[in-house]
């Protein structure tokens, strides 16, 4: 590597000094030499340009290459030798030079913005399903409906309980309703009572629960009459078949109210004697509207 020096001004300056920066330059070069001319028209690789200020108290350094260019400058005590002024500013000259002398090398070329990724749909979610009914629950409530054919009232409390099958909308029951009409004219009061078990279709959609349900039930009636201070009655047990269906609100998710209409059918009829007379016909169905609260465990 070829290096020259350009010292401004040039005039006054000894031949030592000039000596020791050319040295001194050299000797930091990794190879190639320095060398000190008036200006720069042999083209050489790096051209150093050394400017001192008042009194040489500081030199400036201005070092152009390939690689670009660098300026330096350097501050001397009052009692640095002449000669080692020029020697400080050679050793500098020589450093920045091979910091400059190849020109650097071309930067990778950058990869352009990649384009921004696909949306990708979500996937459609599936249709909601109906939520399972709690596997247990329990309808507590009132009963009422006609007792006898001539349309005389009845009425009592209904128990059922009911347990669901896993996530299937079915469920098995069990259930009895008691039902009792006061004493007519005649003196004469019904009581009648079914108890059974089955099972039951049950949808849920909340707050919203539906059933329909079908039962096998024994079903008992009774009446007693009371003449003239004689008491006397009778009763019979027959066997038939209970449908319903209950509808429930459940405000909370283990209670609510539900209302329900029950339909019973027995074997046959029954007549009502007391004494030999006739004292009224049960038909062989029931229809009884039912009201009541349900409580649910889940």
């Amino acid at each position: 590597m070829d290096v020259v020096v350009i010292v401004a001004p040039t005039e006054g300056a000894a031949a030592e000094n000039v000596d020791a920066l050319a040295a001194a330059c050299t000797a930091a070069l990794t190879n190639g030499r320095c060398r000190v001319a008036d200006d720069a028209a042999d083209n050489p690789t790096v051209r150093a340009t050394l400017t001192f200020g008042a009194d040489d108290a500081s030199a400036r350094i201005v070092v152009r290459g390939p690689g670009g260019e660098a300026e330096r400058t350097l501050r001397f005590g009052a009692n640095d030798a002449a000669v080692e002024r020029w020697r400080s500013s050679g050793l500098v000259i020589g450093t920045v030079a091979e910091g400059v002398r190849e020109a650097p090398p071309p930067s990778p070329r950058q990869p352009g913005p990649k384009p921004p990724p696909s949306p990708v749909k979500p996937a459609p979610s599936p249709p909601p399903r109906p939520s399972e009914p709690p596997p247990v629950w329990i309808d507590a409530g009132l009963t009422v409906g006609p007792a006898l054919e001539d349309g005389s009232a009845r009425g009592g409390p209904v128990l059922r309980l009911g347990y669901g099958l896993g996530s299937l909308p079915i469920a098995v029951l069990v259930g009895a309703t008691y039902s009792y009409r006061g004493p007519d004219e005649r003196g004469v009061e019904v009581h009648t009572f079914a108890g059974g078990g089955g099972g039951a279709a049950v949808l849920r959609i909340d707050p919203v629960t539906l059933s329909a349900r079908a039962e096998l039930v024994a079903h008992l009636l009774a009446a007693r009459a009371d003449r003239g201070g004689k008491p006397g009655g009778g009763s019979r047990w027959l066997p038939g078949g209970r449908f319903g269906a209950e509808a429930a609100w459940m405000v909370h998710r283990s209670v609510g109210p539900w209302l329900g209409l029950d339909f019973t059918v027995v074997s046959r009829g029954t007549q009502l004697s007391i004494r030999g007379e006739p004292a009224g016909r049960a038909p062989p169905y029931e229809v009884s509207p039912q009201l009541g609260v349900r409580a649910a465990f889940p």
